[in-house]
């Protein structure tokens, strides 16, 4: 059985340079910048257990992250899933 995920449709207003940078980015992994920029975003929330919501966004909000910076978590998210991967298969 096949199972999908539910993907929304969404737009943003970003840096011109940084999204010249993330389409580099992504050309050089091969991945789509969709891809691309969703799996920095999953790492990032993945990497903050403790996430809260507000209504008011907080003053770095809008600070915006280095090609640099998002490649290592994105980096940092590929390894943790294979070393959970790895362990699952060890234990099973």
């Amino acid at each position: 059985m096949e199972t999908r995920t539910v993907k929304k449709q969404m737009a943003f207003r970003l840096n011109e340079n940084l999204v010249n940078k993330l389409k580099e980015e992504a050309k050089r992994e091969n991945r789509s910048l969709s891809n691309y920029v969703e799996c920095i975003l999953m790492d990032s929330v993945h990497d903050n257990h403790d996430v809260e919501i507000l209504e008011e966004a907080p003053e770095d909000f809008y600070r915006a992250i280095s090609v640099e910076e998002a490649k290592e978590r994105v980096q940092k998210g590929l390894k943790k899933m294979f070393k959970e991967k790895h362990s699952q298969e060890k234990n099973a």
